[in-house]
């Protein structure tokens, strides 16, 4: 039975003549202590996850801890008209905190809890298992980490990264580090650049093989332009020489035909 069926079901009715007139022995007062106290730990969990809208209107730490509840964690995205947030909390709680939660920010934020169809808008891992990471929450948020979306804002203790917990493990599952640079932490950052710088010390001497190519290329091309430059002005200079050939045998045309012209 679910946490869902649990607070359905509720206690069982008991007849008044079925009770025992003897009071209760105090082992039996211990014992039932204990279960119901472990009972109330099961139904708290201290990862949540939530599916609400208007699109882009997101649960945020702060309106969390106007319901007082505290996370460490707080990563949403949304994808066309629904959010998806990702909470981990300090302290464990239950379901109905956040039903308190979501009446709450109805009314200061219009933010009402929506389900996507096979999943709760409250969901958690159930009986121990960390099967929340197939809940279509972790599923999206994963899936926009890696796809590098806006969407996506990440918060952990107070900052807007991304740097522990179980969706920091899971980018590791889906290749190299891709949270936006303005989400990572000082440390990602810098173990980045380092990275980065390295990439560009094994590349050195392809790129000044490329420097060194691109040099001779450019001589080439204004060698180029240079030759064809001359090879304009040689054809000038050869079609003025071939005006001046044509010129000058019209002139001896010319006197030929006086000269024949003058002799009987």
């Amino acid at each position: 039975m679910d946490e869902a069926e649990v607070h359905a079901v509720g206690p069982p009715t008991v007849s008044i003549d079925n009770v025992q007139q003897s009071a209760p022995s105090q082992d039996s007062v211990i014992v039932s202590q204990n279960a119901s106290g472990k009972q109330e730990s099961k139904n708290q969990k201290r990862i949540w996850l939530l599916t609400y809208c208007p699109a882009g209107t997101y649960i945020t730490p702060e309106i969390l801890k106007e319901s007082n509840i505290i996370a460490d964690e707080c990563h949403s995205t949304c994808d066309r008209v629904m959010n998806y947030t990702y909470v981990h909390l300090q302290k464990k709680c239950r379901a109905s905190s956040f039903e308190k939660m979501f009446e709450k920010a109805n009314t200061s934020h219009m933010i009402v809890k929506n389900e996507v169809y096979g999943y709760e808008s409250i969901g958690s891992q159930t009986n121990g298992k960390a099967n929340f990471n197939e809940h279509i929450v972790f599923k999206m948020l994963l899936k926009h980490i890696a796809q590098g979306e806006d969407t996506f804002i990440p918060w952990t203790d107070g900052e807007k990264v991304l740097k522990r917990g179980h969706l920091f493990q899971a980018t590791g599952r889906i290749g190299e580090q891709t949270v936006a640079l303005e989400h990572q932490t000082k440390s990602q950052v810098i173990a980045y650049a380092r990275d980065l710088e390295e990439k560009v010390r094994q590349h050195q001497p392809y790129t000044a093989m490329y420097m060194k190519l691109a040099d001779e290329r450019r001589g080439v091309l204004i060698e180029n332009a240079s030759l064809k430059r001359v090879l304009e002005t040689t054809g000038d200079e050869n079609a003025s020489l071939k005006r001046k050939l044509e010129k000058a045998e019209e002139e001896i045309s010319t006197l030929k035909r006086q000269l024949a012209e003058k002799v009987p």
